[in-house]
């Protein structure tokens, strides 16, 4: 149990998880398919998940916040970030780089949304990716991060219908309230008490 709740604490998004967590989805799952710059595929529900592959050994990671050294996107690129609640087949994930860029994948599938030509329901779909812009230390594990930029790989509002799948091509859920300015985004570092979130 104390170690479900250490990888719960450890680096999570507050804006994936409460400020934003109106769904209502009652999907069933499309395959989203590759998505550039993203490191691994997602996995179950979970707000931070660590990377399997990256090569780094626990005793290499940074301890906390205690060098002078300190790189919170350092400490964020050791995650995989996810954004998931309820039943249907939904997500939106990203992976963060030392540099403070970020790329991601949102999905969200309505099969029982079909018409002419696409048979096979209806996906929204965002491919994005971005850069976050300075940090700033709250207490010991808290930070608030802005957005500086964000690109969409598809125009916001299209559409197109590929092999029976009608594909509408929206903004990052989960993100737009910051993307926006209406929503902080606050990163917690691991030690961070879940109650106090």
């Amino acid at each position: 149990m104390t170690r479900l709740k250490e990888r719960f604490t450890a680096i999570t998004i507050a804006a994936l998880m409460g400020a934003l967590a109106l769904s209502g989805c009652m999907r069933a799952s499309v395959d989203p398919g590759p998505v550039t710059d993203i490191k691994e595929e997602t996995t179950e529900e979970q707000a931070a998940v660590p990377k399997e592959d990256d090569g780094q050994k626990s005793s290499d990671k940074p301890e906390k916040n205690k060098d002078e050294d300190f790189n919170l996107f350092r400490e964020m690129s050791y995650w995989t970030f996810h954004f998931c609640s309820g039943a249907g087949g939904w997500e939106t994930y990203f992976n963060v780089k030392e540099d403070g860029t970020f790329a991601g994948f949102y999905y969200d599938n309505d099969m029982g949304d079909t018409g002419p030509g696409y048979d096979n329901g209806t996906q929204y779909v965002c491919e994005f990716s971005g850069k976050f812009g300075d940090w700033k230390k709250r207490d010991d594990y808290t930070y608030k991060l802005s957005i500086d930029e964000i690109d969409y790989k598809n125009e916001k509002g299209s559409e197109e219908i590929t092999d029976s799948v009608r594909y509408i091509y929206t903004g990052v859920y989960g993100l737009e309230e910051v993307i926006d300015g209406d929503a902080d985004l606050m990163v917690y570092l691991p030690g961070r008490e879940v109650e106090g979130l």
